[in-house]
């Protein structure tokens, strides 16, 4: 992940105007507004899909059929479980799918931090569709998972530390992610991997792994606060979601793919 510098806008990331000599994955833009907590008064949820203005029609079906594929109910629900522990709203994030403009070597998305809205490349929204049922069935396990084990981490840091975290800022919050995505996907993954699974998940996971945990992405989430001037809890609890989400969309992406695909169980099989 890298944070663009405070004058670009993630339409123009997005036009493909943006000039980079070796495009990061994700580019996360600032923006002149501070990010917005969900309005819970009014059911807003933590997480909904919309391309947003200016979208063409193949990029309106793309994100609608999206929402469909992905479990947002359950990722709204973890959401709200995360909330009773925190005592605070989460961000609001909103997913919507264009199409990028410009070199082929080009970001897979962007975050726009004050718009609390993520841009896929059409591409990578293509590669999830594509999965096959079962593929779908384990991202449910594993969102149902993350949001659950994030929970359970969050509890005994607040006990431990009384009204703070023990995540504290960005750094923290990537690492708590890290360690709650590990655990939802062992348990997403615990069955017998079948043959479909050893050929989509390296394809899937080559393109979408380094979405959001990269080696700059802590560095960028701490530039990202230090902008917004958030302090500690506010800025951990943007991230919790921001992570959260980025790591069902990159199907585990927090543990190495070697790991997450079991391509050592998958050569065993093929050699059987």
């Amino acid at each position: 992940m890298e944070v663009a510098a405070p004058s670009v806008t993630a339409d123009a990331v997005i036009a493909g105007s943006v000039q980079q000599i070796s495009p990061p994955l994700v580019v996360a833009t600032l923006g002149d507004s501070l990010p917005r907590r969900r309005n819970m008064a009014n059911g807003e949820p933590y997480l909904s899909f919309d391309c947003g203005p200016g979208a063409a029609p193949q990029e309106a079906n793309l994100t609608a059929t999206l929402a469909l594929a992905l479990p947002v109910a359950t990722l709204n629900a973890g959401a709200v479980a995360v909330e009773r522990i925190t005592g605070r709203p989460l961000y609001s994030l909103r997913v919507g799918v264009r199409s990028f403009g410009g070199e082929a070597a080009r970001p897979f998305a962007v975050y726009d931090i004050s718009a609390g809205r993520v841009t896929l490349n059409a591409r990578v929204a293509a590669a999830i569709l594509s999965l096959p049922a079962e593929a779908h069935n384990a991202v449910q396990r594993f969102s149902s998972g993350i949001f659950d084990a994030t929970a359970k981490q969050l509890g005994p840091a607040r006990e431990q530390d009384g009204n703070s975290y023990a995540a504290g800022r960005a750094a923290g919050a990537a690492g708590l992610i890290a360690t709650a995505a590990a655990a939802a996907a062992a348990a997403a993954l615990a069955t017998a991997v079948p043959l479909w699974f050893c050929i989509a998940c390296p394809v899937v996971l080559g393109l979408l792994a380094p979405l959001v945990l990269n080696a700059g992405c802590a560095a960028a989430a701490e530039a990202a606060c230090k902008h917004y001037k958030l302090p500690d809890e506010d800025c951990a609890t943007l991230w919790y979601g921001a992570f959260a989400v980025a790591m069902v969309l990159s199907l585990a992406s927090a543990i190495p793919i070697v790991y997450v695909c079991r391509l050592p169980e998958c050569g065993r099989q093929a050699l059987a």
